[in-house]
């Protein structure tokens, strides 16, 4: 088992090989951001590294965001990812989904115990974000507005649900579209938290298919409050998972970085082994349904009948062809049950409502704008504090001869590399890697 926490700015990556974690590569960031004084995040990995690992609990993953004064909420963010680990990892149930729900219900026992004996900890919470890749599909368990997300090609889908005032608000249709884009309501108030109450709500979404070349993200509200949906697409689909990683830190900072700022990226390389007994899910079929729920195999069921009774009979012509449909039958069955996943199982078959929300689009002109306003404002900063940085080469403002997708690609890379250089040769200034309040 290989595992890994970043409590205080720190950020890994893991490929080993020989063993289910060599199929995904992993990078986690998490830091304090520009006007706080204390990281309350708290990130989590635990790698399977043997079958037997992988079949029982596979690889684990969580972001915690915590709240709290007197260093509550980092208390808080650090007993959820240790209380859901551990039961979740300890867990004998047969279901995994049962077994995340019930870690998460563990953890919000403990906080809130500890709370209720310290005054100094009273009503400490922290949101708890946790995605789980079995041989099954994913799974994630939610309480909060940390998010998860997926990218599958150019598609990138919230696959969590925001535990917040706006969301719920939204949700309810209680609010215009007016009033959600005019700011009027705070949009940092979550609704349901571990730790506050003796007990708590939480969110299981999934399972859902996984392919080879999936992206997970998981991330705190200080990264997806400071970077859009496309800017979050756009950048994973264009960088590796450690540069991707810390570009979005750099852009939620280079935005004021108003809160701690945590990242976890997964991305799938292939699809470790699995016995016939904990072979993940390939379609609807194989999941919530008794073999007379399948028409095709009741068909061919039904055909064999007929062909018995007909050969009792002595009409051999049409025994065999009643014959012949039930084998048919049988074969486009067996082809279902074998053919690859390519989709989500159908929503009567997975737990949740997710996705919640879904962007489809390439890296385009518009983000590619956002990233160069960015690149002459810290231009503005070089000249003004004369640093004494190589500065690397960006793409031209003037959109001519980006006219296809893979040239706009290429230009939101360079962009995206030029802000990486920019940002890793000022933190080399003499800046504390684990501090990211640069003067900028």
């Amino acid at each position: 088992m290989s595992s890994s926490t970043h409590p205080n700015g720190s950020s890994g990556s893991n490929l080993s090989g020989g063993s289910p974690a060599a199929g995904v590569r992993v990078a986690t960031l998490s830091e304090t951001g520009m006007r706080r004084s204390h990281n309350q995040d708290f990130v989590s990995s635990v790698l399977a590294e043997t079958p037997g690992a992988w079949r029982h609990h596979g690889h684990l993953f969580l972001v915690a965001d915590g709240m709290g004064a007197h260093a509550a909420g980092e208390i808080a963010s650090r007993l959820a990812s240790e209380t859901v680990g551990h039961h979740y990892l300890k867990s004998n149930r047969h279901d995994p989904g049962s077994s995340i729900v019930d870690s998460f219900h563990e953890a919000n026992r403990e906080i809130h115990r500890r709370g209720q004996a310290n005054l100094d900890f009273r009503n400490m919470g922290t949101t708890c974000s946790s995605l789980v890749l079995l041989p099954q599909g994913a799974l994630i368990g939610h309480v909060g507005d940390s998010r998860v997300y997926r990218l599958r090609g150019s598609v990138l889908e919230q696959l969590t649900f925001d535990h917040s005032l706006v969301w719920e608000l939204e949700a309810s249709g209680e609010l215009s579209e007016a009033v959600i884009r005019g700011g009027a309501i705070p949009k940092n108030v979550i609704t349901r938290s571990l730790g506050p109450n003796p007990s708590v709500q939480v969110d299981l979404e999934g399972p859902f298919a996984v392919l080879p070349g999936d992206q997970f993200l998981l991330c705190s509200d200080g990264l997806s409050g400071q970077v859009s949906d496309e800017e979050i697409s756009h950048l994973l689909q264009v960088l590796d998972v450690d540069q991707a990683a810390r570009v979005l830190v750099d852009l939620a900072n280079l935005r004021g970085g108003p809160d701690n700022i945590s990242v976890i990226v997964v991305k799938v390389l292939a699809l470790p082994a699995v016995d016939e007994q904990s072979a993940p899910v390939r379609n609807s079929e194989a999941v919530g349904s008794v073999w007379w729920q399948q028409p095709l195999l009741v068909t061919s069921l039904i055909c064999f009948l007929f062909a018995a009774i007909l050969a009792a009979v002595s009409q051999w012509p049409l025994a065999i062809i009643a014959s012949g449909l039930g084998l048919a039958g049988l074969l486009f069955q067996s082809l279902r049950w074998l053919a690859p996943p390519t989709e989500d199982l159908p929503q009567a078959h997975r737990s949740g409502r997710a996705p919640y929300r879904v962007c489809r689009t390439a890296p385009g002109e518009s983000t590619l704008q956002l990233l160069l306003d960015k690149l002459e404002e810290l231009s503005e900063l070089k000249e003004k504090n004369r640093w004494s940085i190589d500065w690397p080469a960006i793409p031209p403002r003037s959109s001519k001869g980006r006219n296809t997708p893979e040239a706009r690609s290429h230009a939101f890379r360079q962009a995206a590399l030029a802000i990486l250089s920019i940002m890793t040769q000022i933190r080399s200034r003499g800046v504390p890697a684990s501090d990211s309040a640069i003067d900028l």
